[in-house]
């Protein structure tokens, strides 16, 4: 299981990212980056996130990949949603 959300604050915009790294969803892999402009957020940011999730997850449970995955962004509209798709 995993998320995805963006927070606008003094510092700027930033995205973080958290994923579980076990069943008992105990451990958990986390990430954030501060977003300097609009273009930058793009779907390669989210695959960076993604890719190192799945890497951590997978040398943690003896190289085994998650069996469901299910991922949860907040704020997306139903076009990004099908682009995202």
């Amino acid at each position: 299981m995993a998320g995805i959300a963006s927070s606008l604050g003094k510092c700027g915009k930033m995205i973080g990212f958290v994923g579980t790294l076990n069943n008992e969803l105990s451990h958990t892999f986390c990430d954030c980056k501060k977003i300097m402009s609009k273009e930058n957020v793009t779907s390669s940011l989210f695959k960076g996130f993604f890719t190192e999730w799945i890497q951590h997850y997978y040398f943690r449970n003896e190289k085994k990949p998650p069996t469901d995955i299910i991922i949860y962004r907040e704020g997306l509209n139903e076009t990004q949603a099908q682009k995202e798709l």
